[in-house]
């Protein structure tokens, strides 16, 4: 009897200690992902221990804790539908545990990162109707999710009424975030005011001042809004702070006098990577191509492992195929390489020189076969980027009136794409394979978002994927895509009532199993 008593002892012992020093390394891990640092080894080592009370100690008081450390390290890693996973397992097997509700908030944050957008809110929303800590989260979560301004201001202004003790300071942050990006300055301005006078604590405070340099700069008042950051000291972030400023200013030299001064003085760090970053940004805005692309790689070479390093390559690698595109152009003059260079310096966020090669080709060849695409991506820029309404009206008018039958042109009256859905449609209705048809449909998506008919073509994605392929986890995706691209159609409204009986399925599933 006494052995029996020590055996358990022992075991009570171990899977304590297992979830103990998985709970100490979560919180190193989390420390170091404050401070910008790589904590992926951390993370890596929590799965591993928390795992090991799930596994081998499943009757034990910590399984529920264990289960929500696992999935929240997971989350960290980036694995967030076996993150989602192992929150949904606590829920199921645990109803009752006081960290359901805080499962709930963490299924619907990693739902919204796979990109199942509905299932996040639908989750979040759950919580956000009731009270207490994860209630107001959750609140805070579906104000990240929304892309609307307004419709995110609505949900933090709800939040600031529930957050309590630091949160407050958090949650005031985003408001005045979604104020600024609603052109809602002066409200912004005055949030920001009223929270300093409040005393927050010191790294909000910091982020707080750098928010009210960003609103003051929106405003036109760059004086005011580069001494906020010389009251923050000569630290890296203000300096990248009013870097960016200058710019705003038109300022280029300064600007990038700045960066320099940051990537110079802080070498191997996160700050070097942004500096690298904003650096070329600025060239790339200048037309300074291939000094903009040696700012790129030379962020990628600080050995950081970041967001804005991720950024910086992607840029590059751009930047590599845009000179590519532009010796091809320039070499050949043929008109279809000069439309690719257009499309690609459109990728890149730099409308004024995709404008001037469209105008090139048009120049050129005005009745030539690229004409009707060229004209369209003439009104399309002067439309989007420049807000010219007028002009654009008079490229899609050119366009409507030269060439009715082009594709550009239905595009332009609703009906283009009509003859991809119909081959599609033929194809499917003839009892061809999906991976014949598929393509097609997705084909009119990438080609033809606005087309009337691509609200019809994304739902014949799902319906497959549901009824043919007899895949619901992609059915389920397809018909999330169908409700909230097209929510107005009538394949929307019929895509969010088949999601909610193939989650109905899915959960009845789960429960049998």
């Amino acid at each position: 009897m006494r052995w029996l008593l020590v055996i358990l002892v022992l075991s009570s012992c171990a899977y304590f200690n297992a979830y103990y020093n998985a709970q100490k390394l979560f919180k190193q891990a989390e420390e170091r992902r404050a401070e910008g640092k790589d904590a992926g080894a951390l993370y890596e080592e929590v799965i591993r221990k928390a795992s090991k009370v799930v596994a081998f100690y499943p009757s034990s008081r910590w399984v529920d804790d264990s289960l929500l450390l696992l999935g929240k390290a997971l989350y960290r890693k980036g694995e967030y539908e076996r993150a989602a996973e192992k929150f949904r397992e606590l829920r199921k097997f645990f109803p009752e545990s006081e960290l359901s509700k805080e499962a709930r908030y963490w299924e619907g944050m990693a739902l919204g990162k796979v990109g199942r957008r509905e299932e996040a809110i639908s989750a979040l929303l759950d919580l956000a109707e009731g009270k207490g800590r994860w209630a107001c989260r959750a609140k805070v979560a579906l104000g990240d999710l929304s892309g609307d301004p307004s419709e995110s201001i609505a949900w933090y202004e709800d939040a600031l009424g529930c957050a309590g003790g630091r949160e407050k300071f958090s949650v005031g942050l985003k408001l005045a975030g979604a104020y600024r990006k609603a052109g809602k300055l002066e409200e912004a301005e005055a949030l920001i005011r009223k929270l300093l006078r409040r005393e927050p604590p010191r790294e909000v405070e910091r982020s707080l001042v750098e928010e009210l340099a960003e609103v003051l700069s929106d405003m036109g008042k760059y004086d005011d809004a580069l001494e906020m950051y010389k009251k923050l000291g000569g630290s890296a972030g203000s300096l990248l702070g009013m870097g960016r400023i200058f710019a705003k200013m038109g300022d280029e030299g300064e600007a990038l006098k700045v960066y320099a001064e940051v990537a110079g003085g802080h070498p191997k760090t996160r700050e070097a990577v942004r500096a690298w970053l904003e650096t070329g940004k600025l060239l790339l805005r200048s037309g300074r191509w291939k000094e903009a692309r040696d700012a790129f790689g030379r962020a990628t070479e600080e050995g950081v492992a970041c967001e804005e390093a991720r950024e910086a390559k992607s840029y590059k690698d751009k930047l590599d195929r845009l000179i590519e595109l532009k010796a091809r152009a320039d070499s050949t003059g043929e008109a279809e390489d000069r439309m690719a260079l257009g499309e690609f310096l459109l990728s890149l966020d730099m409308p004024d020189s995709a404008l001037a090669v469209y105008r090139g080709v048009l120049e050129d060849l005005p009745d030539g076969e690229l004409a009707p695409r060229a004209l369209y991506a003439v009104g399309w820029i002067l439309q989007n980027c420049f807000g010219d309404t007028s002009s654009a009206d008079s490229a899609f008018d050119q366009l409507l009136r030269k060439f009715p039958e082009s594709e550009q042109a239905r595009a332009l009256r609703g009906d283009g794409g009509r003859e991809l859905f119909l081959k599609a449609e033929g194809a499917r209705l003839s009892g061809r394979p999906p991976d014949e048809f598929l393509p097609l449909y997705e084909d009119l998506l990438r080609t033809h978002p606005e087309s009337l008919y691509a609200p019809r073509a994304a739902y014949a994605i799902a319906w497959t994927y549901e009824n043919v392929l007899k895949d619901s986890l992609k059915a389920i995706r397809a018909y999330q895509e169908v409700a909230e691209r097209f929510p107005d159609t009538e394949q929307g409204r019929i895509a969010r009532r088949k999601l909610s009986l193939l989650n109905a399925a899915s959960d009845s599933t789960d429960v049998r199993r």
